[in-house]
């Protein structure tokens, strides 16, 4: 996943529990947060990587940027 202009780029799907590594290409920390529950919640220092595992239940996991709550997507576990 990578974060650059103040927008998301995110894969099609990823497998449950798998390790997603987080790049911010902007230079403005950003999060990356579910919207709901406590499924992930990162913070993203301009120009770092970062990873967290994606949850372990399928399904679509909408989250956006604390910060920057018009950064919006979503995270589709299989």
């Amino acid at each position: 996943m990578t974060i650059s202009d103040f927008a998301f780029s995110v894969p099609e799907s990823v497998p449950a529990g798998a390790e997603i590594s987080v790049t911010n290409n902007d230079s403005i920390g950003h999060t990356v947060t579910a919207d709901s529950g406590d499924a992930f919640d990162v913070n993203v220092a301009p120009g770092a990587t970062v990873t967290f595992a994606a949850p372990e239940k399928p399904g679509t996991y909408a989250f956006h940027c604390k910060p920057h709550p018009n950064m919006t997507s979503s995270l589709v576990v299989k």
